[in-house]
């Protein structure tokens, strides 16, 4: 099975466009994950060690 040159850079682009996509969605995730642990952290500090108790347990 010979690819063309034209073909494996397409689908090697397409690979790092698709990591890149990934990564950025991956920092979103984080990033509103962070925003809503700081929102909880602020309005009630003891809810957020008596979830994280249960999460251990």
């Amino acid at each position: 099975f010979i690819q063309s040159n034209s073909d494996s850079n397409m689908v090697y682009c397409f690979c790092i466009y698709h990591d890149m996509a990934l990564i950025v969605l991956l920092l979103m995730q984080q990033a509103v994950i962070f925003f809503l642990f700081n929102i909880i952290i602020n309005s009630n500090i003891t809810t957020i060690f008596s979830l994280h108790e249960d999460l251990l347990c």
